[in-house]
């Protein structure tokens, strides 16, 4: 631990004072112009939204923006009048295998909208590489409220309870919703046992791959630990799913930053499909429920409420947090059995953490390994 994680641990209240006055000091705006390296020429762009969206022919009558928050893959907004639409395509360069889908999110936007799961209108999916350099999708702007950080700083203290349960209720209603058979047609098919052991093995090979155009050896450690955690995944995928036969949607980043709300703190639209995958619930709970055991951080995104006065913060208990998630899910036609799956799973809930944290790691590798390529979305 480096001095200054260990400060931040030390002194909690401290830090996100710090965190705070720097997220003000930035002055970022949710909007930019299109940044070096992923600056573009809209003519073509805009001729392809005429095409498929109505958008004018006239570049002059557009406007093109780029978000700055997320590190993913780049994403604009294009807007004309009173209508506005996204455009998140993929990075440039070499991308590391099943990484920056944008395919993947466009299936689960279009397909999990029409199941009443709250996704952006998807419009269109283009993988003419031509018009912006590689794959893109576009789906209808959603207006509402976003947070950059899990302490919902914009939105006062006695409203943070309502949005951090709504954000249970969001992953709820994703969780009973049932995977319509085109979309699993799409996927390839009812997927392997094993989510958990599926997903090690994947940010394992993310991990070594980020290294590998870092031109770096993987640290044996961190090979050594992924090793342990998909044996010990392998170990229990037999418990964790219990005698549940059950396909559900795991989201696979599901956090308050890729979510939307509406001004009566409802969630208006889950964003950033692109790890979402047919997997255990759990997974999505265990991940929304991280920042309760990861202290505060002056920089960066991942930062938590470990060591804060919760009730000062306006963040719920955890058993709260989690019992309005089982609360929303006795409403769901499905809500039984995905209850089911969870409490089979629930006693191996220090494993879906586990698989979560090495997944940020993983992540955190290749936002790196970008960055030093200028490719990363807010390089």
């Amino acid at each position: 631990m480096n001095v200054v994680a260990a400060l931040c641990h030390r002194f909690p209240e401290a830090a996100l004072v710090a965190r705070r006055f720097l997220d003000k000091s930035s002055k970022r705006a949710a909007e930019t112009k299109p940044r070096k390296g992923h600056a573009f020429d809209p003519t073509k762009l805009v001729q392809y939204l005429h095409e498929t969206v109505g958008a004018p022919r006239d570049v002059a009558q557009v406007t093109v923006g780029q978000f700055s928050h997320g590190q993913s893959n780049p994403t604009f907004t294009v807007r004309w009048g009173e209508k506005a639409v996204v455009v998140r395509k993929q990075p440039g360069g070499k991308l590391l295998k099943g990484a920056h889908d944008v395919g993947r999110e466009f299936q689960f936007a279009s397909h999990l909208g029409n199941q009443g799961v709250p996704t952006p209108h998807a419009l269109a999916l283009c993988d003419d590489t031509d018009i912006l350099g590689t794959r893109f999708w576009v789906y209808d702007y959603v207006d509402g409220r976003h947070f950059r950080d899990p302490y919902l700083e914009r939105a006062s203290i006695d409203e943070r309870p309502l949005l951090y349960k709504s954000a249970a209720r969001a992953a709820a209603t994703l969780h009973a919703a049932a995977p319509p058979p085109k979309l699993v047609e799409a996927l390839g098919g009812p997927p392997k046992a094993g989510y958990l052991a599926r997903q090690v093995k994947t940010w394992t090979r993310q991990y070594q791959g980020a290294d590998e155009k870092l031109g770096v050896t993987t640290d044996a450690r961190v090979a050594d630990h992924a090793d342990r955690l998909r044996s010990a995944c392998e170990d229990h995928a037999t418990d964790v799913g219990g005698d549940v036969d059950l396909l559900s949607v795991a989201h696979g980043d599901f956090r308050c930053d890729n979510l939307i709300y509406d001004e009566d703190g409802s969630v208006r639209a889950i964003l950033d499909w692109e790890l979402a995958t047919l997997g255990h619930p759990l997974a999505d709970v265990a991940y929304l429920c991280m920042p309760y055991e990861i202290p505060p951080f002056v920089a960066g995104p991942l930062s938590g409420f470990r060591g804060l006065n919760l009730d000062k913060h306006g963040v719920p208990p955890l058993e709260d947090l989690v019992g309005a998630y089982a609360d929303a899910l006795r409403s769901k036609e499905r809500g039984a059995d995905v209850a089911a799956l969870c409490k089979a799973g629930l006693p191996h809930f220090d494993l879906f953490s586990s698989v979560g944290y090495f997944r940020i790691a993983s992540i955190c590798r290749g936002v790196y390994s970008r960055a030093k390529m200028g490719t990363a979305s807010s390089a």
